[in-house]
């Protein structure tokens, strides 16, 4: 995703305690929820909502360490993730806000073509979400976003953009190098939008992550701030855990 440096990489320890964290979230983390679970000391809800704040946990350190091992510097992956504190500015917030407010349009206009036509688009969100811990639902707010922007954005749309360029186009004309983009955005919409049907067994939280996953790699192509995409995915799921506690 990033252009090669001559400089050298991280240090060996800085490399050492992500892969080590790494490793612990991936299988120590799972072994121990596994255990817990089937000797009866946690429920099944406090199961999911753990599993599920691992794997997210997962997302920005098998990246970061994914990375190291290639040979970046730290402080070169987060400037190349758009996480740099140049980037964390009023107006890419302020964007964010924007991006949020386009998601609500979308929702609005679909709430339109089911008052219109009649069709139900049935969703799974409230049932799955009900039964969760608190600090489930705080970290669906406030850390989710992070990493999954992180893996899906920040990663996966320049590094999907780039294997595209490899495979179809010379990228050196303008018109490529869009369709380079336009894949790698839309590559990762969908491995965004698959752990969503998974998790709420619902074609219509698919549908919206996928929109979600185009608008937002969009944004993060044109402003290269991950504070845009992960202010607007904050946004997005504190309305829904707000709005679940409201029915």
């Amino acid at each position: 995703m990033a252009s090669k440096r001559k400089s050298k990489g991280s240090s060996r320890a800085v490399k050492c305690a992500f892969y080590l964290i790494t490793v612990f979230i991936a299988i120590v983390g799972w072994f121990v929820l596994s255990e817990l679970y089937s000797h009866g000391y946690i429920t099944p809800n406090a199961f999911a909502a753990d599993a599920s704040i691992e794997l997210s946990l997962f997302f920005p350190f098998i990246v970061f360490s994914y990375l190291l091992a290639k040979g970046e510097k730290l402080k070169n992956i987060v400037k190349d993730l758009g996480l740099s504190r140049k980037k964390l500015t009023a107006k890419n917030l302020l964007i964010g806000v924007l991006l949020f407010g386009l998601i609500l349009l979308i929702e609005f206009l679909i709430g339109l073509f089911t008052t219109v036509t009649g069709i139900q688009l049935p969703t799974n969100v409230s049932t799955v979400l009900a039964g969760m811990p608190i600090y489930f639902l705080v970290f669906t707010f406030l850390i989710a976003p992070i990493d999954e922007e992180i893996l899906f954005r920040g990663f996966l749309v320049p590094k999907l953009t780039a294997m595209a360029d490899n495979l179809f186009f010379a990228a050196t004309h303008r018109e490529s190098r869009a369709i380079s983009e336009g894949i790698g955005i839309t590559s990762s919409a969908l491995l965004f939008a698959l752990p969503h049907l998974l998790t709420y067994a619902s074609w219509s939280e698919f549908a919206a992550a996928f929109a979600f996953g185009i608008i937002a790699g969009y944004f993060f192509n044109r402003y290269k701030s991950l504070y845009t995409t992960i202010s607007a995915h904050m946004l997005v799921n504190f309305l829904t855990i707000a709005s679940m506690s409201l029915l």
